[in-house]
């Protein structure tokens, strides 16, 4: 009797270890996680630093939010997000006299990034978005980036930590901004 209860101890404290050292793992990222995985990676553009570091080191964005979703054909997405920081606009905002135009009212600015999940877990990058919200309620969504060139172009913005989610100097953003803001109000 006294070896059977020694040997369901042993059972016991072998599910608590293995369930710990499931728990360890999780928390390392070894899960799975697609999120995980594309923070983690490298890509060809400059492989001392993740892309995670990169993308949430980006000094234009205020805020950064990572999310994985199922595409419309079953493919598996990673999608960051940078709400952009607005201190260029305000730059130039002062710098005019008078009232500001309604193309500088800017409200929010959003680049978007997509990768793809590989069935080897290795990852693409697929897409890349902006999208324009003014204080009226105006809103421009750019057409989508998705050939692979123009994306890594984008992403290479990044990782040269421009300081524009426009991808241009402050001074340009401006005839930027009202080009976007008539053609959305077309």
């Amino acid at each position: 009797m006294s070896i059977n209860i020694k040997m369901k101890n042993k059972v016991i404290k072998a599910r608590i270890i293995a369930s710990a050292f499931t728990l360890m793992l999780t928390s390392c990222g070894i899960s799975g996680n697609d999120v995980d995985l594309v923070k983690n990676g490298v890509l060809d553009i400059d492989k001392s630093r993740t892309v995670g570091q990169v993308l949430d080191g980006w000094e234009a964005c205020k805020t950064t939010k990572w999310q994985s979703f199922k595409s419309q054909k079953g493919r598996t997405i990673v999608e960051f997000n940078c709400s952009s920081k607005l201190d260029g606009i305000e730059k130039i905002k002062k710098r005019q006299l008078g009232k500001p135009k309604k193309s500088l009212e800017v409200s929010s600015i959003n680049r978007s990034f997509q990768f793809t999940i590989n069935q080897d877990e290795a990852f693409e990058v697929s897409y890349s978005g902006l999208q324009v919200a003014w204080e009226d309620g105006t809103k421009y969504i750019h057409k989508p980036t998705k050939t692979l060139k123009a994306v890594l172009e984008k992403l290479e913005e990044v990782y040269n930590n421009k300081k524009s989610i426009l991808g241009n100097d402050f001074w340009k953003e401006h005839e930027i901004l009202d080009m976007w803001y008539k053609h959305a109000k077309r």
